[in-house]
C-alpha cells in the first residue's frame, strides 16, 4: 500500500497495540456494510444541535462568502411557507439544472428529454425559542416537507384550487422537526446576507422530545 510522502509511523502504547492485536485476530474477513439510511442517521447525530440564534451570531464571525460553516441542526417549527408558481421549477431530469418549461434538450448537460421535471423550490419560515430564520428548500428536501411528490405539487399549484392550496400550506405549517440546516453569507453591493439551506429533515423523536423541552426553557431563561 502506496500511502505516498505524507505517510508516517505511528507509535502505540501497550494497550492501543493489545487492542489493534485483538481486533485482527477476531477479523473474520468480513467487512460490515452499513445501509444508506444508517449512515445518513449516524452522520446527522454527529452535527452539532444549535439554536437558531445561535446559528445566526455564528454568521456575524465573518465577512468571507467563501467562508465554510459547518452544518448545523436546530429543532423549530414551520410557522409560514410561500406556495405558488415559484415554489418549483422545470428542470433536467439528468442534471436538475433549471430550463424553459418547453426544452427538450438541457444546455448544461446536453441530454435529451420529452418532458423536463419538477423539482421543489420552497422558502419557508422556520421558528424556535430563540428567534427565527427564512430557509431554502430545495428537490428532495422539499418533498418530505410538503409530503408528496413534486409533480403532484406543481399539479395543484396549476389548478387554481385556492383551498386545496390553503390546505396544503396549513398541513405544512402544523410541522415541528429536526433541520439539518447549512448556512452561509452572501455579499451582494457589499451588504451581507444570511442564508440557510435545510438539507435534511427528520421527524421529533417522541421519547427524547420531553428531554429537549426541558433544555429549551433552559435557554429560554438565559434569553430573558
Amino acid at each position: 500500500l502506496n500511502l505516498g510522502d505524507e505517510s508516517q509511523i505511528i507509535e502505540l502504547d501497550d494497550k492501543e497495540a493489545m487492542n489493534e492485536k485483538m481486533e485482527c485476530a477476531n477479523f473474520d474477513g468480513n467487512f460490515k456494510v452499513l445501509p444508506i439510511e444508517k449512515i445518513e442517521e449516524n452522520n446527522s447525530q454527529m452535527i452539532p444541535i444549535k439554536s437558531i440564534k445561535e446559528i445566526t451570531d455564528m454568521l456575524d464571525t465573518t465577512d468571507d462568502e467563501k467562508f465554510k460553516f459547518p452544518l448545523c441542526k436546530v429543532k423549530a417549527s414551520i410557522v409560514s411557507i410561500n406556495l405558488n408558481e415559484r415554489s418549483y421549477y422545470n428542470g433536467c431530469p439528468d442534471c436538475k439544472k433549471k430550463i424553459a418549461e418547453n426544452d427538450t434538450e438541457c444546455q448544461f448537460c446536453k441530454k435529451t428529454f420529452t418532458n423536463p421535471a419538477s423539482y421543489y423550490s420552497l422558502n419557508i419560515k422556520l421558528k424556535d425559542h430563540s428567534g427565527e430564520i427564512y430557509t431554502d428548500v430545495l428537490g428532495a428536501v422539499g418533498q418530505k416537507v410538503i409530503g408528496m411528490n413534486c409533480e403532484e405539487f406543481k399539479d395543484i399549484m396549476m389548478s387554481g384550487d385556492e383551498d386545496k392550496q390553503k390546505s396544503l400550506a396549513r398541513q405544512v405549517e402544523s410541522q415541528t422537526s429536526w433541520f439539518v440546516i447549512s448556512p452561509k453569507i452572501n455579499l451582494y453591493n457589499d451588504i451581507k446576507r444570511k442564508r440557510f439551506s435545510i438539507i435534511r429533515v427528520n421527524e421529533v423523536d417522541s421519547q427524547k422530545n420531553a428531554e429537549y423541552i426541558i433544555d429549551s426553557f433552559m435557554k429560554m431563561a438565559q434569553f430573558n
